[in-house]
Parts: C-alpha cells; structure tokens; sequence
C-alpha cells in the first residue's frame, strides 16, 4: 500500500521529495512515517533529514499510535487503515 502513495506523490511533488520510512530528528525525538514527503530544501544532517515532514502518511497497524503522530510541525498527516 504504502508503494501506491508513493507514486501517486511523486506524479504531484517529484520523486526527490517523497521517502518510505524516512527519519525526520525532531530535537531530541524522532518521527517514522510509513510515507513522507519533505519540504523543498528540507536541511539534513549528518544523513538525517531535520524538522517535520511536509506530509506524513502513517499506514494502520496494531503498533501505530496517533500520539507519536501528533505534536509535530508537520503540514499534513494522513492516517490509513486498510480494508479487510
């Protein structure tokens, strides 16, 4: 599922911008979402992108927590539970 939102998203935004499983480090915490895409220009490093995704995509799962979502500079988040 998480391969159909990346090409969707990089029909609209260019396929440098859109991770799968990317680790943004906010401060001292770290935020995962299953599919992401950065800001333009987005800063990294030391190999880690820095700040909040522009959007976030976070695939439903027993282990996902809306609270580890939360609380973050993101534009957008996206939370998907599959049919079935």
């Amino acid at each position: 599922m998480a391969k159909r939102f990346v090409r969707l998203l990089e029909t609209a935004v260019g396929p440098s911008r859109v991770w799968i499983d990317m680790g943004y480090q906010l401060g001292e915490r770290w935020l995962q979402p299953d599919v992401s895409v950065s800001w333009p220009d987005q800063e990294v490093k030391d190999d880690w992108v820095q700040g909040s995704s522009m959007l976030a995509i976070e695939i439903a799962s027993r282990d996902t927590s809306l609270r580890s979502l939360g609380g973050h500079d993101c534009q957008l988040i996206g939370v998907v539970v599959p049919a079935g």
